[in-house]
């Protein structure tokens, strides 16, 4: 009989040790980047060492979510011995509580879902957030003294690092406090949604949230801001997701082109293929057209959770989420083996003829919204994936897929694209169809972008053009505008040089731009030899009322946009 309880004791050692030694604190970012999107550094209560009271410490564990998560000092940077993300969020340890929504991480202060993610948020903005539904923790009280558990839970609305304030939505007062004191019995292990919480108003706007859920032998104040000591109990903190999300619609797993039996490889889906082989946004506030077209998972049969239609018709603006203004989309249609390609709107219209140079405005254009960075894909070579082809090339030039790079757009309300002076484009050599991407997102992508990635905000469309068979219209812009362009420094206070080349002599313009496409002052004009050339201009006397911020140095080559930077004048 000594030997049964000697072993039962030994075996719930772990589990009820009211050591010191063992001490869990928050895991929520305190010193480093809280949100990517806007550079905010996280002042949540997490860190021992971080500032006078402003920790969270829980001393000995009879309560806690699913197994014990023993942390000597958080995991922000701040806290010694920890990296500012230590994936403990993603469940990395062993001791994932959040049974749902999924959470995020941040990696190389980008969000990034977390391994196995599916695409579930939780709720909408404004939404009563139901518990068991749309968010739900495994909790377990077996405190010793027989104690209650207090369970409680913050989450910070309006994304400005702290907890504790109340914001507003049309149907009421939405506190970041969503859950106070919500009792958990003694004795009691399960889904915290069991217990009978009552149900919360979410933020009134979509986006990444930190959250903090506890459980502690102690009641708190109301509006607590998740700081404090307690003798018992645990700290979990998660990055959470409220709105919906947008994949993107090329096909990924199924013919791209019939005619050509090329199955499309264009990332897609969030399940299909390899790690990183999908494009994401979370519904934020720059879309292309009308509204943000929020697909759970693109809109191809490869894609597990969609619908079995290979082509539902989206690249049809069939749910009026149309952004592309001009050429007119196509579609595929028909049996698997049986694929056509037929217009969208009849008759189709191309977007230029094969090795011309495209303008935005009578070739090509779409609709944008918001702020962000906007690139352009084009399949030129027709082998079902963009970006990692260097060989296709028009009377010698190389046609890169990548067809607008990072070009800058501030504020802009549903306007065409082609308002803010894009740089034309060479189009691909081959005649037929091509599968171009249109992505707004909040950060810059480079000029090697495949396609692929997660993004905290924007859109991606995809839409399915046709380019015409004209080989004999060359029409490459002259002069032809060398890379580099040049705009330094940047940002800048006074004198700001600006640095280009052209393989050919010919009309230059170089104007500076506002961020609502308005020509601020003519920096240059007039007809320029070929070579490289360098002037400097004091940009503090340009900019009206003294206004700092975001401009563009776009140069213009025989009236044609051709080369552009983003600067920031700072006064």
């Amino acid at each position: 009989m000594k030997k049964i309880v000697i072993r039962i004791v030994i075996l719930l050692f772990p589990l009820c040790s009211f050591s010191q030694e063992y001490r869990e604190f928050g895991d929520a970012p305190e010193g480093v980047i809280a949100y990517p999107s806007t550079g905010l550094i996280g002042a949540f209560p997490t860190c021992m060492n971080a500032g006078p009271g402003n920790f969270v410490l829980h001393n000995n564990f009879g309560a806690f979510f699913l197994n014990f998560d023993f942390e000597q000092d958080g995991n922000a940077g701040l806290c010694p011995g920890f990296s500012p993300y230590d994936a403990d969020e993603c469940f990395g340890d062993g001791d994932a509580g959040l049974l749902f929504p999924e959470p995020f991480t941040i990696v190389n202060n980008v969000v990034q879902p977390c391994p196995g993610f599916m695409g579930m948020a939780m709720g909408q903005p404004c939404q009563v957030v139901v518990w068991g539904q749309l968010v739900d923790i495994h909790v377990t009280n077996f405190m010793p003294s027989m104690a209650i558990g207090w369970t409680n839970v913050v989450i910070d609305w309006n994304q400005n690092g702290v907890w504790g304030d109340i914001l507003t939505c049309p149907s009421g007062p939405c506190p970041e406090h969503v859950l106070v004191n919500h009792p958990v019995m003694n004795g009691f292990t399960g889904p915290l949604s069991l217990t009978g919480p009552p149900n919360f108003l979410a933020g009134p706007t979509a986006g990444f949230y930190w959250a903090r859920f506890t459980i502690s032998e102690m009641q708190v104040p109301v509006n607590w801001n998740g700081v404090g000591t307690f003798e018992d109990g645990e700290s979990e903190d998660y990055l959470i997701y409220i709105g919906d999300f947008d994949f993107g619609d090329a096909p990924e797993g199924s013919i791209a082109y019939p005619a050509l039996g090329v199955t499309g490889n264009f990332p897609t889906c969030m399940n299909f293929g390899g790690a990183g082989t999908f494009v994401k946004h979370a519904a934020g506030n720059s879309w292309f057209g009308p509204i943000a077209d929020l697909e759970v998972e693109g809109n191809q049969g490869a894609c597990p959770v969609f619908t079995p239609n290979l082509y539902n018709n989206d690249e049809c603006f069939q749910d009026n989420d149309a952004g592309l203004i001009t050429p007119s989309p196509y579609t595929i249609t028909g049996p698997v083996g049986q694929e056509m390609v037929v217009p969208c709107i009849s008759p189709g219209k191309a977007m230029d003829t094969v090795c011309k140079m495209a303008q935005w405005g009578p070739d090509i254009d779409i609709t944008v919204k918001g702020t962000g960075f906007v690139n352009v894909l084009a399949d030129w070579n027709q082998d079902g994936q963009w970006a990692l082809d260097t060989t296709t090339r028009c009377n010698n030039v190389v046609v890169p897929e990548n067809v607008l790079v990072d070009f800058p757009v501030t504020n802009a309300m549903s306007i065409p694209l082609s308002s803010l002076f894009p740089p034309a484009f060479l189009v691909g050599p081959n005649d037929g169809y091509v599968w171009v991407r249109f992505s707004i997102t909040p950060v810059m992508l480079g000029p090697s972008w495949s396609g692929s990635g997660s993004y905290s905000d924007g859109e991606s469309e995809d839409y399915l053009l046709e380019i015409a068979d004209d080989v004999t219209a060359i029409n490459l812009i002259s002069p032809d505008v060398m890379v580099p362009f040049r705009v330094t420094p940047n940002p800048v206070k006074d004198l700001m040089t600006i640095e280009y080349s052209l393989r050919t002599g010919g009309d230059v313009s170089i104007d500076l731009i506002d961020p609502e496409g308005r020509v601020v002052k003519n920096l240059a004009r007039g007809s320029m030899e070929r070579g490289s050339h360098r002037f400097t201009v004091d940009a503090s006397s340009m900019i009206p009322h003294k206004n700092s911020g975001f401009f563009v140095v776009r140069l213009t080559a025989d009236g044609k946009p051709a080369a552009y930077q983003k600067v920031i004048i700072s006064k």
